[in-house]
């Protein structure tokens, strides 16, 4: 069966990347922020340049280490929120197909009750993972404008976790409807057994 093959790769696909998605880490580099010194000339006396104030030198350090990391919060954000979409709208197309073929399936009397039953398991967890992304772009944008984006970070990083695992769920509901609808095949389709009126007893 072409459609059931191609669901299968499907799932060893989508199988192959939800291991250790959403888990990622906000590291902020402490490198020292270089620091431009006047060079000599022989024409010019030797002056001993005028720092800045050490408190100065520490809110420049600490502006500069911030803007690096919510470029870096940005950048990541995008590409988990990119994978975590694909994986959705991949599974969300699998389902479809699927009830499409339970439905042609019924017409023709094979029972596809416990697939259905199946299928709506995974529906749900997918509509969970929809919803659980819905404002995540907003969310991230408050992550890179707060003081302490580390620990913002912390509060979407939850909202990764909660959308893989309904993935995760979805791709495991998905194989058992895949399991269900070759049950269901392997069972032979009822016959109607046409009803024939006896004869009345003539007297």
């Amino acid at each position: 069966m072409i459609l059931t093959r191609t669901i299968f790769l499907s799932f060893c696909i989508l199988g192959l990347g939800l291991g250790n998605i959403a888990n990622a880490q906000i590291e902020v580099s402490e490198e020292p922020v270089p620091e431009e010194t006047p060079i000599p000339t022989q024409t010019e006396p030797v002056t001993t340049p005028v720092q800045p104030p050490v408190s100065v030198q520490e809110d420049t350090r600490a502006i500069i280490l911030q803007e690096r990391t919510q470029a870096r919060i940005t950048n990541l954000a995008a590409n988990i929120s990119n994978r975590l979409d694909a994986y959705i709208n991949r599974l969300q197309n699998i389902a479809t197909r699927f009830g499409t073929r339970m439905d042609k399936l019924e017409a023709t009397g094979v029972d596809v009750t416990i697939a259905r039953a199946s299928l709506a398991r995974a529906q749900v967890a997918l509509d969970a993972a929809v919803l659980e992304m819905s404002d995540i772009d907003e969310r991230v944008a408050q992550v890179t404008g707060s003081p302490e984006p580390r620990q913002a970070w912390r509060d979407v990083q939850v909202s990764y976790l909660k959308t893989r695992d309904n993935i995760r769920t979805a791709f495991t509901e998905l194989r058992t409807v895949l399991i269900d609808l070759r049950g269901a095949l392997s069972n032979p389709v009822p016959t109607e057994t046409p009803i024939i009126d006896e004869p009345a007893n003539q007297q």
